[in-house]
């Protein structure tokens, strides 16, 4: 639950270097409702050397929003004519929906990079800058004379709560500066459960599975097939990455989905999966899958098709994989609706070669002579 609250810091800083060695700043500054071109840029620049840093501390980027912009502007124009700095006694109040601010002000020479360093010099200015709560900020630049004040504005707009055991898990990803990012739902109830969007992302609890997120490609191709509705089920696991390196997976309570750049996202459930599982995942022979599960065109199996080969099922003779030039001889001949029907063995070794089973006959492939021959 996050507590609503604005933050104050302020810098005066006589000269650039007196204000590097003595304090540093963090500093907000507003300028007029129509800012000269040099002060938009100056702005622009300040923009870019916070999300650089909150870039190099792991925090996502802030965004330059208008009405933080034109407040900050306004701000700093008001302090440069008087020589001297202060925080707005009511700029906690010009904003709604809000759940934290803050507000740095300081002045110095007209040196953005040199400001920004001091800024981050300071420990109280720094914490602004860098903190991960914050998504927004609007810069304001004023000039007097050779003097710049400037003013930053910081804001967290209000976003729902987290809670439950959805609320600690996001927490121990690391909240808002997870790869889930902020909530964008609340938490909602689903049939056997409970799920919450975030802008990165989706969470989902059920008594069963606990609360896991899932995300990115593999989030996509389970929205598509119906969420916890479908299949899948609700997840068993976060996104994890694949033994070989290549690829990611979710492990869900009624199957897995697996990701790479080269197969996309796909879903393997049921006795394909347990076929596929028990030949070695995706470090078999046959690789990530490249279809979801489909049904066959007698309709009486069904299949996924992988990077290296297929796994096919029926009731009849179970799931069984065919890879290499088996596949492709049995392929051609028109799969499981040509004279060989259904696989009933994975490929074995035999004598000089290699051999799959199916139900009217069997397929041997030599290796002495790389061709593949029929038999009974």
């Amino acid at each position: 639950m996050r507590t609503h609250r604005w933050l104050h810091r302020k810098v005066r800083l006589p000269a650039l270097l007196v204000a590097i060695a003595s304090s540093g700043l963090l500093i907000t500054a507003v300028l007029p409702a129509s800012p000269a071109a040099a002060s938009v840029a100056e702005e622009n620049a300040f923009v870019s050397l916070i999300n650089a840093d909150r870039a190099a501390a792991g925090a996502r980027p802030l965004a330059a929003m208008g009405d933080l912009t034109t407040a900050a502007r306004g701000w700093s124009a008001q302090m440069a004519p008087t020589g001297t700095i202060w925080h707005s006694t009511t700029w906690s109040t010009q904003f709604s929906g809000y759940s934290a601010a803050a507000q740095n002000v300081g002045e110095g020479p007209e040196d953005v990079q040199g400001l920004h360093t001091a800024f981050m010099n300071s420990p109280e200015h720094r914490v602004n800058i860098l903190n991960p709560v914050y998504s927004e900020v609007g810069i304001g630049v004023a000039m007097s004379g050779v003097t710049m004040y400037v003013t930053e504005d910081f804001r967290d707009p209000n976003r729902p709560d987290t809670v439950g055991a959805i609320g600690a898990h996001y927490d121990g990803l690391g909240g808002g500066a997870s790869l889930l990012g902020w909530p964008t739902t609340s938490e909602f109830p689903v049939a056997g459960g409970a799920g919450q969007h975030f802008d990165g992302g989706s969470m989902y609890w059920s008594p069963a599975t606990g609360a896991q997120e899932v995300h990115g490609a593999i989030r996509l191709e389970w929205a598509s097939i119906g969420w916890e509705r479908s299949v899948l089920g609700f997840p068993l696991t976060d996104e994890l990455g694949t033994p070989d390196g290549v690829g990611r997976f979710n492990h869900f309570a009624g199957g897995s989905a697996y990701w790479t750049p080269a197969t996309g996202a796909h879903e393997v459930h049921g006795a394909i999966r347990a076929e596929w599982a028990a030949i070695g995942w995706e470090r078999s022979a046959i690789g990530y899958p490249l279809t979801d599960e489909l049904g066959t065109p007698d309709g009486v199996g069904r299949f996924n098709h992988f990077a290296g080969g297929s796994v096919y099922w029926t009731p009849a003779t179970g799931a069984h994989e065919v890879h290499g030039a088996i596949r492709s001889v049995w392929a051609a001949r028109g799969w499981e609706t040509g004279g060989l029907g259904y696989p009933t063995s994975d490929e074995y070794s035999v004598p000089g070669g290699r051999r799959s089973d199916f139900a009217h006959g069997s397929l041997t492939w030599s290796a002495s002579t790389d061709q593949v021959t029929s038999g009974r």
